[in-house]
């Protein structure tokens, strides 16, 4: 029979470590089982530290994915606070940055395929962490000081996907660029491009072409097939057909030393035109409807919502945390939002 690390054997059997008689059981103390040599006549408590290690860790994790404070956990388990503090200490759990699919090499070039990506990135206190989403669970993440081009290239270094949906930031769009080129397919993010035009366009435009803009944008997440598409683009290319020689118009700079002799009188309406027929132009904004084999998400939501909400709200749970807890805490719970699909799988 295969014997334990401590001498002992399967379904509770044990030996004296002196005399290697077998042990029997002896009553229990402070809810753990007491064993007795009848050789020896000496009793004692069968220690497992890779239990207790193992009990700990999951504590740990349970507290930080939790909003519950330290005083209150330590409370629960029947310990005193500092020694609840104390244990944490002692926990040394790698706070890898990245998940094991997804990392940067030669070897891992287009290794993982997945038909489409949904990214973001979150700003924590001290450092911002890029992640990666399949629209059902969390495939890789990365931190890095700010973010920037070349983030999101080691991020998505890894992947192959036919499809991106993103919020249409500067080093996304680089970043995607310089690993695919034009072959991959992207979708803006509607609720940024929503965002986008209540900040060029504000909560109450004065222009006529303001208000119509805004106007049509907001039914924007009504449309969801190839006729209502066509509407929508038929209904802005005459709003900007429309408002042409409005947005034209030009302001003439009165100081002969200024480096830039005129300007658009209204930039920010002009703008906001101009990003909505881009990303009509270069099939951005209905992606979802021009592909409908990859049923691509209109939002990033399954990650805002799904993952960047809950951080920030353990996060101010959490708050006081030096920069490595921190980290660790961000590391745990997307663990745990990838291990959800392997969960769903072995129960199905």
């Amino acid at each position: 029979m295969k014997t334990t690390k401590f001498g002992g054997k399967k379904h509770g059997v044990r030996y004296c470590s002196v005399c290697k008689t077998k042990l029997q059981k002896n009553g229990t103390e402070c809810g753990k089982q007491r064993w007795r040599c009848p050789s020896c006549k000496t009793a004692k408590i069968l220690k497992r530290p890779d239990i207790a290690n193992r009990n700990r860790e999951q504590t740990h994790r349970n507290y930080l994915l939790s909003k519950e404070t330290a005083k209150d956990t330590a409370k629960r388990h029947r310990i005193s606070h500092r020694t609840f503090t104390r244990n944490y200490s002692s926990i040394k759990r790698s706070g890898s940055c990245h998940a094991p699919i997804g990392q940067s090499g030669a070897d891992k070039r287009q290794f993982t395929y997945c038909p489409y990506l949904v990214i973001d990135a979150t700003g924590l206190n001290h450092e911002v962490v890029a992640i990666v989403h399949s629209g059902k669970v969390v495939l890789t993440w990365r931190f890095a000081s700010y973010e920037s081009s070349l983030l999101w290239e080691q991020t998505l270094y890894g992947f192959n996907a036919l499809a991106i949906v993103s919020d249409g930031q500067k080093g996304i769009q680089k970043a995607i660029a310089n690993l695919w080129g034009d072959s991959v397919i992207l979708q803006r993010c509607h609720f940024h491009v929503k965002q986008n035009m209540r900040t060029k366009l504000t909560n109450n435009p004065e222009s006529e072409a303001g208000k119509d803009l805004k106007w049509l944008v907001s039914f924007m997440g009504h449309v969801k097939d190839e006729h209502r598409m066509a509407v929508f683009v038929g209904i802005f290319n005459e709003l900007y057909e429309q408002h042409h020689s409005f947005l034209s118009e030009r302001t003439f700079s009165k100081n002969p030393d200024s480096k830039h002799k005129w300007f658009y009188t209204h930039r920010r309406v002009r703008s906001a035109y101009r990003q909505i027929a881009d990303l009509i132009a270069r099939d951005q904004l209905f992606a979802y409807i021009t592909h409908p084999e990859l049923n691509l998400p209109n939002t990033t939501n399954c990650v805002e919502g799904g993952i960047n909400a809950r951080l920030g709200e353990l996060i101010r749970a959490h708050r006081g945390m030096f920069p490595e807890r921190q980290r660790l805490l961000v590391v745990e719970f997307l663990r745990s939002k990838m291990e959800r699909d392997v969960t769903s799988k072995a129960n199905a």
